[in-house]
């Protein structure tokens, strides 16, 4: 049961963000269209290989709790408009952090400020639907290819949680998918998995001078919200709900190997999941670490104070990396390898992973790899 300064808290927040009072009347509205949909024809293949465990998923849609917004009382972006570097300079500053996309030779920055207020914006790039979704309540910003089988449709915030963090919905099905799992835990699209696109959590001024023609995500979204301040707080505020031990809604598991939001890198393969404490790569610059019979190596960007991951199989080899004079280099075949995962050999194919508080991720994973500082 949530405390009661935390409960006040709660309803302060989304009454603010939503933008029309106090939401709680909405707790037990259902988002979308109605369970007798027509259901599409998904195919077998509807979770990429990896294994569908009903029995969880429906014990997931169990631990479904109320938010406080009706569906889309959090709303979404569906006609983004963008500036220019240059045109963002006016209202970004270099510390803002912004999560940065690099698809196709598009180069995208949806600014943090704006995307609390909306959490989801569709988009097609180059015509591919893509979702860029980002959680307040977890820390969790990542992509999805956003084409489903069986029809053309986009995704809106739900208004219910699991383990805190946000639940998207299609609007053609009103099947769930929360973000984190990345897997719909009810309706028709019941164990289809999206496909998640890597995203750069970093600040304004790394990413424009890593990409100068990168466009910006506008303030004209067509709804009236201050974007210049945070109704949750800062992230460069100690006393703001990003570094509180306040955790809003109840969880499905706990793990006190780390403080509960810690930030974390999380990487999920068909295998299983882990973590990598983002101290540990600032310090280290790279982890190897195996999920299951796989292996893998993370690689830290200090230009943008972010993390790439890759599979560690390279033309028939497991290779074995080392960080040495500021480049990553492998010992078997002593290639000079890129931040990127690419070298003169060729490249290494990247696993998408995501920037996470520890204590939704692990709500989620409770039989996470873990590597930390402490542990």
């Amino acid at each position: 049961m949530l405390a009661k300064r935390n409960f006040v808290a709660l309803v302060v927040i989304f009454a603010i963000v939503t933008g029309f009072g106090i939401a709680i009347v909405a707790l037990n509205q259902n988002a979308g269209t109605s369970d007798d949909d027509i259901a599409p024809n998904i195919p077998d293949n509807r979770a990429y290989g990896y294994p569908v465990n009903e029995t969880l998923l429906h014990e997931y849609e169990k631990n479904l709790n109320a938010g406080g917004p009706p569906p889309d009382g959090i709303p979404p972006i569906d006609k983004p408009e963008y500036w220019t570097a240059s045109e963002a300079e006016e209202y970004l500053n270099d510390a803002d952090i912004v999560f940065g996309l690099a698809l196709g030779g598009v180069i995208l920055a949806f600014p943090q400020r704006v995307m609390v207020w909306h959490e989801i914006v569709n988009e097609v790039i180059n015509g591919t639907r893509v979702t860029i979704t980002y959680c307040p309540l977890t820390g969790s910003a990542i992509a999805f290819r956003g084409n489903l089988p069986g029809n053309d449709t986009t995704f809106g915030t739900s208004g219910r949680l699991i383990n805190s963090n946000l639940v998207m919905y299609d609007r053609a099905t009103n099947s769930y998918f929360p973000q984190i799992l990345s897997q719909a835990i009810n309706k028709n699209y019941l164990g289809y998995r999206l496909e998640k696109i890597h995203m750069v959590w970093t600040q304004w001024g790394k990413w424009k001078d890593t990409y100068p023609d990168t466009i910006v995500l506008s303030t004209d979204t067509g709804y009236v919200r201050d974007y210049s301040w945070d109704p949750y707080g800062s992230y460069s505020d100690a006393n703001s709900y990003y570094y509180s031990e306040d955790i809003l809604f109840p969880v499905m598991n706990t793990d006190d190997r780390l403080y509960e939001k810690d930030v974390v890198i999380g990487v999920e393969t068909i295998q299983g999941q882990y973590a990598i404490q983002k101290q540990v790569l600032r310090t280290e610059n790279l982890v190897q670490f195996d999920i299951g019979n796989e292996s893998f190596v993370a690689f830290y960007d200090s230009d943008l104070d972010t993390v790439r991951t890759f599979s560690r199989e390279f033309q028939g080899v497991l290779l074995d990396f080392i960080f040495e004079n500021g480049t990553f280099v492998d010992r078997q075949m002593a290639y000079n390898w890129s931040v990127l995962g690419d070298s003169t050999a060729g490249n290494l194919v990247e696993i998408a992973n995501m920037d996470v508080m520890w204590y939704s991720w692990v709500a989620y994973f409770p039989s996470t790899g873990l590597t930390c500082t402490n542990c």
